[in-house]
């Protein structure tokens, strides 16, 4: 039997905080007994012994307890966002029972229980009660994440109980952490990274913060973590939040992964929120992959860290041949941590597991001294007559443009087959496109004509990356 963290912290700390903030504190000891509560309520529940369970709920710390509460039980969990992407997410992975909001538009479904207050406070009710008699193995799936897909539809990725202990072992050694270590999390645990943080940090008998996401800047001021992680866009949309006379917060240390930093935003960060600020690279099938501090930007533009511990990284050519140091090519990777395959999906997994390599569908190069490069996705490439264009490059440079308050790059193919390149832009006081469109052609004179389509939003992922293919289907339709 592998040994819950949480109640082991229980037992040793007992009245150390395992959760503190806007909403009040919560002792190791009370959090442990919390989740046996629950979980002997979930089990009046007539959940399915090894299926899979959705669990969308939006007051934090209910999440936290019914997903602690479901591992303990040896069951499967998603976690689904808030909002209407739920139900596509429903239809992909097709969960046995749904635990949501009542005023959740899924709680109607079917196999679905609406978790109210009155059922929180029901379950929570009553003496000690001791853990599910459940016994955990190295080989259980304890959560099902989906790849980014940001290129098509997006995939189930199984975690097992060793894989997730291996992505936390990497976690606390790159990042440091401690049991005075205190974590302000904006990515939901229904993403890798958020899970593989919130996991590490309880694993350490350390703090997680419990926030107001509407005011977060106010609320990293007032609460004082030592650490916040969040997406790369949820970090842009903070530096707008503060306050322009802002400046560095001592202790604090940043962490961003999700997509590349660049270094302007690097500077802004350092300059206004934190100069300890860290820059990660990772995917859902493998964790985090490589870490740096942002500082490394100033010599390397393209940088996403030094390769974690336990990790061997090779760049190949499209037949698989590895590369010299320096050289541009696709990116392979092995590990302790690799995943063992997509749910039900024999033919991507052959695809993107091959010669005992994980294939993440990036291509960049690596340097000398270890320094992971990686110059955009294989599968988003812009192939525009032979010239290859990087959209997440003009994403970049299309924001430095006056009038553009976002903007995303794709391509779609014409009636010949050949890729035309589009943007979708959110447009800002003063957007004028013959001047974007000059702006662009500076550095890639094959995008003269580029087509401007005018968006409310960029759709993204839960990780804040461009869902290019919604962009495409828009324009097809």
């Amino acid at each position: 039997m592998r040994e819950d963290m949480i109640a082991y912290w229980a037992r040793l700390r007992p009245d150390s905080l395992a959760m503190a903030g806007h909403t009040g504190a919560v002792t190791y000891r009370a959090f442990d007994e919390a989740i046996n509560k629950v979980a002997r309520s979930l089990g009046a529940l007539d959940l399915p012994a090894k299926g899979l369970v959705a669990v969308q709920i939006g007051q934090t710390y209910r999440l936290y307890l019914l997903d602690r509460a479901l591992d303990r039980m040896g069951l499967t969990s998603v976690v689904l966002p808030l909002g209407p992407a739920a139900s596509d997410i429903l239809n992909l992975v097709k969960p046995d029972a749904i635990l949501a909001d009542p005023d959740s538009s899924i709680s109607a479904r079917r196999n679905a229980t609406a978790i109210t207050t009155d059922w929180m406070i029901q379950a929570l009710k009553g003496p000690v009660v001791p853990p599910p008699a459940h016994r955990s193995r190295p080989d259980d799936i304890v959560r099902v994440v989906l790849s980014s897909g940001t290129t098509g539809l997006p995939k189930r990725i199984p975690i097992s109980r060793a894989s997730l202990e291996g992505r936390c072992r990497i976690r606390a050694i790159t990042e440091g952490i401690g049991q005075s270590s205190r974590l302000l999390l904006t990515v939901g645990p229904d993403t890798s990274l958020g899970l593989t943080f919130l996991t590490t940090f309880w694993n350490l008998g350390a703090m997680v913060m419990l926030f107001d996401p509407r005011r977060t800047y106010q609320e990293i001021v007032r609460l004082q973590p030592t650490y916040v992680c969040m997406s790369t866009g949820q970090l842009e949309a903070l530096l707008r939040e503060m306050p322009d006379n802002a400046g560095p917060i001592a202790g604090l240390r940043v962490s961003a992964g999700g997509s590349q930093v660049s270094p302007a935003l690097a500077g802004q960060v350092m300059r206004r929120l934190s100069d300890d600020f860290w820059i990660n690279y990772g995917c859902g099938e493998q964790g985090a992959v490589a870490t740096a501090h942002a500082s490394i930007l100033k010599h390397h533009d393209r940088a996403v860290g030094y390769l974690a511990p336990g990790l061997e990284m090779q760049v190949v050519d499209t037949d698989g041949t590895p590369l010299t140091v320096g050289q541009t090519g696709i990116l392979r990777m092995r590990g302790e941590a690799n995943f063992a395959g997509y749910l039900e999906n024999d033919e991507t997994t052959r695809s993107a597991w091959r010669d005992g390599w994980f294939y993440p569908g990036d291509y960049g190069a690596l340097t000398e001294d270890g320094l992971v490069l990686v110059e955009g996705r294989t599968a988003e490439l812009m192939n525009l007559g032979g010239m290859k264009i990087d959209p997440a490059a003009v994403d970049e440079m299309a924001r430095t443009c006056i009038g553009v308050t976002d903007a995303a790059a794709f391509s779609i193919a014409n009636a010949l087959g050949v890729d035309k390149p589009w943007i979708a832009v959110v447009r800002g006081n003063d957007f004028d496109a013959p001047r974007l469109i000059a702006h662009l052609s500076t550095r890639w004179p094959d995008l003269r004509n580029m087509e401007v389509v005018i968006v409310d939003a960029i759709p993204r992922n839960g990780m804040f990356k461009v869902e290019r293919r919604k962009l495409q289907q828009t324009i097809d339709g």
